[in-house]
């Protein structure tokens, strides 16, 4: 165990069904549509950002 309970996570994937299913079972969940849209959705569960996430490739 992490120490976290699922209530206090967030997953975040590029595939809508992964998220479905985390949310399914208690997690927050984010849809990966790109590192500004995500960089925003930590700032809104109160994780620091300093910089945008960079995309991948």
């Amino acid at each position: 165990m992490l120490g976290f309970t699922p209530a206090e996570s967030l997953f975040v994937d590029d595939l809508a069904a992964n998220v479905a299913g985390a949310r399914e079972a208690g997690l927050h969940g984010h849809v990966f549509t790109g590192s500004a849209a995500l960089s925003d959705k930590l700032r809104r569960h109160h994780l620091r950002v300093t910089e945008p996430v960079p995309a991948p490739g």
